[in-house]
């Protein structure tokens, strides 16, 4: 089955005891869930674009853990981060939220346990360091909210199937919407 495909079971009716072959199982996907348009390989954060969305950037990440270039990996992975938390905040379809970790468990899913702790060391060090994480701060600063239409994430809820995808929410402000993320979910320090 697809991740993030929509799986829905139901159990046959009919009197007690009728004979039936089990549950029926099926799975329903939209197109453009979990969509990556970018295949962006391995690159470091200087060259990301806020065109490229979670999806494109926790690919970026697993390709540099295959190169073992873990700084970049975790730079992409801390911009997969505030994007897809950004996209939360502008999805209203709070069932197309699980899109983020849908991504990252097909992006990093098959990891080996030594990657696995060496991605989590290399995010934990540049957390710890202020040097560090202001540098990796800056970068996701300076290119600013996505520019991209989150339809990996609004294709993978329930609306996509009802029609009510989720537009962003009535007074929804893009900066300073990118701001708070900034701060709550990577926790970079506040910008003077």
């Amino acid at each position: 089955m697809a991740m993030g495909a929509l799986l829905i079971v139901a159990m046959p009716a009919g009197p007690v005891g009728a004979q039936n072959d089990g549950p029926v199982i099926r799975n329903y996907q939209m197109e453009g869930d979990l969509e990556s348009p970018n295949d962006i390989g391995c690159i470091p954060i200087d060259q990301a674009r806020p065109a490229y969305n979670p999806v494109d950037l926790y690919r970026g990440a697993a390709a540099c853990i295959a190169r073992e270039e873990w700084d970049d990996a975790a730079s992409l992975f801390a911009l997969g981060g505030v994007y897809g938390r950004y996209d939360m905040r502008r999805v209203s379809d709070r069932t197309a939220h699980q899109a983020v970790m849908v991504a990252q468990m097909s992006a990093f899913g098959d990891l080996e346990e030594a990657q696995q702790a060496k991605l989590s060391e290399t995010v934990g060090r540049i957390a710890d360091d202020p040097e560090e994480l202001g540098a990796l701060c800056s970068a996701i600063a300076a290119l600013g909210p996505p520019t991209y239409q989150p339809r990996y994430m609004s294709r993978h809820g329930l609306g996509a199937f009802t029609g009510n995808e989720g537009s962003a929410p009535e007074g929804f402000d893009p900066q300073a919407t990118f701001k708070e993320v900034m701060t709550g979910f990577l926790h970079c320090p506040a910008a003077e």
